[in-house]
């Protein structure tokens, strides 16, 4: 990592240890088609960050990934039916909007 300006095997497998650890997180989302959303959503944004990198030389993907982490960890304390669904579309969102180059702080509003 760092100054490189191409993605290499290292950066690779960052971002897959990353994002294995993002899903292997989401043991309650067991509905048909939860994961494939989820896995569809990671690589859109995974696609159009490739070999994008942030100042401090990380590839940039990592920073929705771990986005996504957080809002997993704050959604698993609650319980309620709907758990599964809002957090799948939140991860969704915030991978968008990643995406699109918007500030996830929006979604506070």
């Amino acid at each position: 990592m760092g100054s490189k300006d191409v993605f290499d095997e290292e950066d690779i497998n960052l971002i897959q240890k990353e994002y294995d650890s993002l899903v292997n997180n989401l043991l309650r989302c067991n509905q048909a088609g939860d994961r494939e959303l989820i896995d569809k959503a990671f690589n859109i944004a995974k696609k159009a960050h490739w070999n994008m990198r942030r100042k401090s030389g990380e590839p940039y993907i990592i920073h929705p990934i771990s986005v996504a982490r957080i809002v997993n960890q704050v959604l698993e304390q609650d319980q309620s039916q709907q758990h599964c669904f809002m957090m799948l579309l939140r991860i969704l969102i915030i991978l968008l909007m990643m995406l699109k180059g918007i500030s996830v702080t929006k979604l506070r509003a």
